[in-house]
């Protein structure tokens, strides 16, 4: 009798093992999302590896420890675990988005991930084909890509599932001054400001066309509206500094491009730019360290520096 009882409460022990381990899995998730929340991504990961020990198959930690490691910049290791939870859950939406962000941020430097962040925001859209970041994040790549009518349509599908999006009337209008198309440019970022007269980058995207029209007075023009809503607007000095390098203002340009790249030390066009600009003005040692830190930023531009140079010294030549 007592061998029965034993056993019927080992049966029911050994039953009750794996509601245990997820309960102390869920426990480990809640804890480590508390800790997203306060942003102690370390301890997050802490707690989600230990759920994770609990139950090796919870789909759930391994997206939630992605998601941590992905605000911390860890990208190979975030996909590792979006990897993992997309084999345990082929259908998670957000294990697919996540995973495309971290390839994305990659493919910022590495045009090699676009391809495989294409994918992952395709099976995004498949699945929920109303998903507007999904549209947003695959034409950016498009964008990277330079393949600007595919990133100009999801900008158009973004505007028919939302017809007052000024972000992506903006962001169409960016995609056409790639493309060249500035006329269309500038229609889109019209749109953008008469649904936001606040959006300062869809002024600068404006200006970017009117630059490419040769209308270098409009793109100063939009260029200030744009700081007056936004000072630390990047871009705003970087196009407004082209068009008064231009039209011969050299020291207020030089000002524009100080700015620049003040606020992103980052962007390489920005030192090429003023580069040639002290080239242009006989600073030959400023010129070259600042085309030696737009190629140590993006080597993909040298052709466009050599370019630049060879037809200011034809411009010179010919005066």
């Amino acid at each position: 009798m007592q061998r029965s009882i034993l056993l019927v409460c080992l049966t029911l022990l050994s039953a009750a093992v794996p509601v245990l381990a997820q309960n102390s899995a869920n426990n480990y998730l809640n804890r480590g999302n508390e800790r997203v929340a306060k942003h102690n991504f370390t301890g997050a990961i802490e707690d989600f590896t230990a759920a994770i020990a609990f139950n090796p198959d919870f789909a759930e930690a391994y997206y939630d420890r992605g998601n941590a490691l992905l605000a911390k910049g860890e990208f190979d290791a975030s996909i590792a675990d979006f990897d993992r939870a997309i084999a345990l859950a082929p259908k998670f939406v957000k294990a697919y988005y996540n995973r495309g962000y971290a390839r994305y941020q990659k493919a910022l430097h590495d045009s090699a991930q676009i391809p495989a962040a294409l994918c992952d925001f395709d099976k995004v859209i498949a699945l929920n084909p109303r998903d507007e970041a999904a549209y947003v994040i695959r034409a950016y790549l498009h964008g990277l890509h330079q393949d600007w009518e595919a990133a100009i349509a999801d900008c158009s599908r973004l505007i028919a599932l939302n017809p007052r999006n000024a972000n992506a009337y903006n962001n169409r209008g960016a995609m056409r001054v790639g493309r060249g198309d500035w006329d269309g440019a500038i229609a889109d970022a019209d749109r953008a400001i008469a649904i936001n007269p606040h959006f300062a980058e869809a002024y600068v995207t404006r200006g970017a066309a009117q630059y490419g029209r040769n209308d270098f007075v409009e793109t100063i023009t939009d260029c200030t509206r744009a700081l007056s809503l936004n000072p630390e607007l990047a871009s705003a000095f970087y196009f407004r500094g082209n068009a008064r390098l231009i039209t011969g203002r050299v020291e207020a340009a030089l000002a524009d491009f100080n700015e620049a790249i003040r606020i992103n030390p980052a962007w390489a066009s920005a030192y090429a730019t003023r580069g040639l600009l002290y080239w242009l003005n006989g600073k030959q040692a400023e010129a070259e360290k600042d085309f030696d830190k737009c190629l140590e930023l993006d080597a993909s531009l040298r052709p466009q520096i050599e370019a630049s140079l060879r037809e200011a010294k034809q411009s010179l030549a010919r005066k």
